[in-house]
């Protein structure tokens, strides 16, 4: 855990930090994340989410601009593109992280430890084993992302620093290209 992160963030101990790390851009549809994040926040749950990979572009603007409208603007922040150390970083200062489309920064975020929310789709069934490193969700996002902050939580109420090295050398086996190969194959 980067608790040095949360900290300059302003982000306390008991908030469960979401993040995404992918090119911000309409195909995303980072709206539905905005909108269950902003719900969550109403029912009184503790979040906060992190979005990276902004472009200074007219969809950026418009993203930024719905975030507002929503009024969680606390609660969420974004920030462009930058290098993989500083990236990882906020990875691993993340208690979960949500994609809403396949990336390879899902793999990259799944090297740290951070369990991971994202649509099922079969391209994705062979690195996430559902309720250990990760979750998946269908058309109930919402329900999908409680869900999944249930379940960090009664895991000793936060990921320790043992159970993310635990998860990430689960995933360190089970995300290398061989093994990934032959599961394809064996597909």
């Amino acid at each position: 855990m980067n608790d040095s992160l949360r900290k300059s963030l302003g982000i306390d101990s008991d908030v469960s930090l979401f993040v995404t790390a992918t090119r911000v851009n309409a195909s995303k549809k980072l709206e539905q994340v905005v909108d269950a994040i902003s719900d969550l926040i109403d029912k009184g749950l503790k979040l906060k989410y992190i979005i990276i990979g902004f472009h200074n572009d007219e969809y950026g603007k418009q993203l930024k601009k719905y975030i507002l409208d929503k009024k969680c603007i606390d609660h969420i922040e974004v920030f462009p593109f930058m290098s993989h150390n500083k990236l990882r970083q906020f990875y691993c200062a993340a208690d979960i992280g949500i994609w809403t489309k396949a990336a390879i920064s899902i793999q990259e975020s799944m090297g740290t430890g951070l369990p991971i929310l994202t649509k099922k789709r079969e391209s994705l069934t062979h690195i996430i084993n559902e309720n250990l490193n990760g979750w998946f969700y269908n058309d109930d996002l919402l329900s999908s992302m409680n869900d999944a902050v249930k379940s960090i939580h009664n895991k000793s109420s936060k990921l320790s620093l043992e159970r993310r090295k635990d998860l990430a050398k689960i995933n360190k086996e089970n995300l290398s290209y061989d093994i990934i190969s032959k599961k394809i194959i064996e597909l």
